[in-house]
Order: C-alpha cells, then structure tokens, then sequence
C-alpha cells in the first residue's frame, strides 16, 4: 500500500467515511489483512486526540471570568445584585463545564 493510499484512508475515517476507508484499505495493492484491528486502533486514536482537545477546552473553560459590561448589565428591574449576577454566570459555566467532563469521559471510556 502506498503512503499516499494510506494518508487518504486516514482522511476518509478522521472525515467519518468509514465505507470509503475500508474500500481504500481492500484495494488490491493493499497489504492489510485485517481490516477490523487497523480501523478499531484508528478509532481509539481519533476519540484519544478529541478527548485531548476537549481537556484543553475543560481547562481554558475554568479560567472564565465575566467582563466588567457584562456585571454592568444587568437591568435594574431585577434587583439583581453584582453577586446574584456573578453566582449566574459562574453557574452557567459550570454547566458547560459538565457537558465538556460528559463528553472527554466517554471518549476515554472507550480506550
């Protein structure tokens, strides 16, 4: 199997055409026998590489502050104080936070 055959079926499973990756590797030129091994790998390494990214995400996530216009904002019909508005916020980033966490534990359930 040529370099260039193998970087395209590469390519067709990280864009989620695993038909079009298993036809590359059963070409005649190719020499992989087993199929089932190459592509279950090749998973494990796409969901290990999205797990990475999304730790990093998890982590920038922690680090988010509101901004001044944002605390300065809120109407005062609400009688919402500065620390309501900032337990909100913070709040709602934990809720991103969690769907990050749900997310990078199932990939990493599946290595």
């Amino acid at each position: 199997m040529s370099l260039n055959a193998a970087l395209n079926a590469t390519i067709a499973l990280i864009e989620n055409r695993p038909a079009q990756f298993r036809e590359m590797l059963r070409e005649p030129t190719s020499d992989v026998k087993n199929i089932s091994p190459v592509y279950s790998r090749m998973i494990r390494s796409l969901d290990f590489y999205a797990a990475t990214k999304i730790r990093i995400a998890l982590m920038a996530a922690l680090h988010v502050q509101p901004t001044e216009e944002q605390l300065t904002a809120c109407p005062d019909y609400t009688k919402a104080t500065r620390a309501d508005f900032e337990r909100s916020f913070f709040d709602g980033v934990t809720a991103v936070e969690k769907v990050f966490e749900g997310i990078l534990n199932m990939l990493e359930e599946k290595e």
